[in-house]
């Protein structure tokens, strides 16, 4: 049985995985409760004689096994396939087509499962494709997952009014990389209903989504009648229940026959004591969101699913893992880091271990010199984060708008045209200007929006393109000669690298290498050429070319950090620790 009461707030889902939290967030499931999990392969179709064998995925995945077939009869063929998943719960697309794109993999290479898909927008299909889970009981708890097609295409799912990203595999594209795994769309479960729905579109809100496979878990709760109260034992306190509705509604009703009476006192009375299959109950994290009321063998029958302890309950932190703290106090549980990453980068050019092992009580005693007041912000030190060659007249090439690797605002170092040969400079403030001389610039953005990195890794300046000489120079300038200099480069996606001279200093750029979509990958940021730090001029002179020291070399974005060398904090002998790292410390 469901107990009464349901949890009224979650923590929402953090980053790009959810755009809209579950107003109600969890329902609490009787101990007795029977889970009930099962995994679904889309997109086998028979067609062998036209190139679209696909076989079922036969492996285990993220904890599951036994893969079903949600077969299409031929690739490219418009229709609603359906599939009962058991329990007469059926699981059906509605106007969508499929693909076979193992490419003759065997069924136990995990690539059989990330390659069929579903997709929206594309041979024939619906630009919104919709889908449904039916046959469930209103009593039941479920949870739905869902897992895009390796090679980055994403999609947008629609469920039951909550949009979620199901961006889980990304670029993954062999079988020894194990892809991420599937994607929550559901919060904390959905109750209360015979039949839910949803939407599938591109991640962009229309066009092409791509859709692989899913996981449905039903957790249905078993009976204890007369356990009003959900604390799995049928007694006295429970006995008000009855009592307070009788002979008037059915608040106590336990036959249902729309009255509470006499006929339901003997109902309760021969259920009296502990219910069945009963036991210890707490919180069950599923993700960061949280089901109360489960045993831990219930939680633990949930892939990927922890339980807290007998008598744990949700609430809005409970699935939530420990974070950053204040910058101005040392973190009880020994996190890197502290909850403004401005004063936290601000700390760590002089302590990389805060951002790298722990924020103790030096970090802390660091953030009250470092930064302001609040110790919410950097105090003189400058920080620019630049996007690179956002053309006006190459289509829309917006400016990346995000925070990236710590830093917050981009602002766009801006050429005039795709494949114009020109000087574009920036003053990134204080009279500090950065300029590059003769290079040309392209937009590679593919209509990407502001908030996808990929604005940031598409455009780019090049050398040895468009004309543009084949070593491009470039200098910071007004500069006092007392402060210190930090400057880094991010190339472009695709693999295409820069080699970068600056101030003597030879370093390649290839921190993206073969990044293809958003978000970035773990460890993705900015590579340091400045050696930790330069000081002691007015003016810094480099230069770009290709990987190898000649031909095309294609860099997107750069980071300037200026740290004044009066403020007595980072002093001239300051500069041998910074110069210790061969790059910053990348979030």
């Amino acid at each position: 049985m469901l107990t009464p009461h349901t949890f009224r707030s979650c923590a929402t889902s953090l980053g790009r995985l959810a755009f809209t939290a579950l107003a109600t967030c969890t329902v609490a499931a009787a101990a007795n409760a029977q889970v009930t999990q099962v995994v679904v392969d889309f997109g086998q179709s028979p067609g062998v004689d036209n190139g679209c064998d696909s076989p079922l995925f036969t492996g285990t995945f993220d904890g599951s096994s036994g893969f079903l077939a949600m077969n299409i009869s031929d690739c490219g063929v418009v229709e609603s396939p359906s599939l009962d998943v058991g329990g007469g719960v059926t699981l059906q697309f509605f106007n969508v087509s499929g693909w076979n794109n193992t490419d003759g993999r065997p069924p136990t290479d995990s690539r059989s499962l990330t390659g069929d898909h579903f997709l929206t927008a594309d041979l024939g299909a619906d630009e919104v494709a919709s889908f449904s889970l039916s046959g469930v009981a209103e009593s039941d708890l479920v949870l739905l997952e869902l897992l895009d097609r390796r090679g980055g295409e994403a999609a947008l799912v629609t469920f039951e009014g909550v949009e979620t990203l199901v961006d889980a595999v990304g670029g993954y594209e062999t079988d020894d990389e194990i892809p991420g795994g599937f994607t929550n769309v559901s919060g904390s479960g959905v109750t209360g209903k015979t039949s839910y729905s949803g939407t599938f579109t591109g991640p962009n809100g229309n066009g092409q989504g791509n859709l692989v496979g899913a996981r449905i878990t039903i957790i249905k709760s078993g009976d204890c009648i007369g356990d009003f109260n959900g604390d799995l034992v049928v007694d006295g306190s429970d006995l008000g229940q009855i009592l307070g509705s009788f002979g008037s509604d059915a608040g106590g009703d336990l036959n249902g026959d729309g009255l509470t009476n006499g006929a339901d006192v003997g109902i309760f009375l021969g259920n009296w004591g502990d219910c069945p299959g009963g036991g210890p109950t707490g919180s069950c994290c599923f993700g960061i969101d949280c089901i109360d009321g489960l045993t831990e063998a219930d939680c633990n029958s949930i892939a990927n699913a922890e339980y807290n302890g007998d008598g744990s309950a949700c609430d809005e932190d409970t699935c939530v893992p420990p974070g950053p703290g204040l910058c101005c106090e040392a973190n009880a549980n020994g996190i890197a880091s502290c909850i403004d990453l401005r004063c936290a980068y601000a700390v760590c050019l002089s302590l990389p271990e805060c951002c790298d092992t722990a924020w103790d009580q030096s970090c802390a005693d660091q953030a009250a010199s470092a930064c302001n007041d609040s110790c919410d912000a950097p105090r003189d030190i400058t920080v620019a984060a630049i996007d690179f060659g956002q053309a006006g007249g190459c289509s829309s090439n917006p400016v990346y708008s995000g925070a990236f690797d710590g830093i917050d605002g981009f602002v766009g170092l801006t050429i005039s045209d795709c494949c114009a040969v020109e000087s574009p400079s920036i003053d990134i403030g204080n009279g500090v200007t950065l300029q590059f001389f003769n290079v040309s610039g392209w937009n590679n953005t593919d209509g990407r929006p502001d908030s996808d990195t990929r604005t940031l890794t598409g455009d780019h300046f090049l050398s040895n393109g468009c004309d543009a000489d084949e070593f491009v120079q470039f200098e910071v300038r007004g500069m006092n000669p007392s402060d210190t200099l930090i400057l880094e480069f991010t190339d472009r996606r695709g693999g295409e690298r820069a080699r970068v001279t600056f101030e003597g200093n030879v370093v390649g750029i290839d921190s993206i290498s073969e990044y293809e979509n958003d978000p970035p990958p773990a460890g993705f940021g900015f590579t340091d050429v400045s050696n930790g730090g330069v000081t002691g001029k007015a003016v810094y002179e480099g230069e770009f070319t290709g990987f190898d020291g000649n031909g095309e070399g294609n860099l997107s974005g750069a980071r300037i950090t200026v740290i004044p060398g009066s403020t007595g904090r980072y002093v001239q002998d300051q500069k041998h620790t910074v110069q210790q790292r061969t790059k910053l410390r990348r979030r």
